[in-house]
């Protein structure tokens, strides 16, 4: 019976912590729009370079477009959180980023590693939603505490 018990408040726990996220996220979707809407004509939208493109082979980004390319195919980001992310793990293609530096750099403040879950775990739906899960594939997490883009690992 404590077995049973202990297993729905964990459950219960868990769907609480996945609502949480998809709030954070919708947060900071809002929060990208408003600066698309923000950002002055002719200057850069807040959070991108003034380069056009960035490119590792047949991966880029295009930020004419605030798109991901990669062969054939596009996956339109916006200008958001997830492309930003996208953004800092190319620059460092094949490294590990530790967490700290990621919430530093990327969303320049201090925020909770589930808010970093969250985003690569939207990344990848976008990505896959795309067509493309070689590049969702590429982002790995698994060493406790860092992600990185294996770009190496694009066939």
């Amino acid at each position: 019976m404590f077995s049973a018990s202990y297993d729905h408040y964990r459950e219960s726990l868990r769907q609480l912590a996945e609502g949480f996220a998809a709030i954070i996220a919708h947060y900071e979707r809002t929060i990208s729009l408003l600066e698309i809407e923000l950002a002055r004509p002719g200057r850069p939208l807040v959070g991108t370079t003034r380069s056009t493109r960035m490119r590792i082979g047949e991966l880029r980004i295009q930020d004419e477009t605030l798109t991901i390319a990669f062969r054939e195919k596009r996956c339109f980001l916006g200008n958001t959180i997830t492309l930003r992310l996208f953004r800092r793990l190319l620059q460092r293609r094949n490294q590990f980023i530790r967490h700290d530096e990621l919430l530093t750099q990327v969303w320049d403040g201090i925020r909770s590693p589930s808010t970093i879950r969250s985003a690569v775990k939207m990344l990848r739906r976008q990505l896959r939603k795309a067509g493309m899960k070689e590049v969702a594939d590429a982002i790995d997490g698994r060493t406790a505490g860092h992600y990185g883009l294996m770009t190496d690992r694009l066939k």
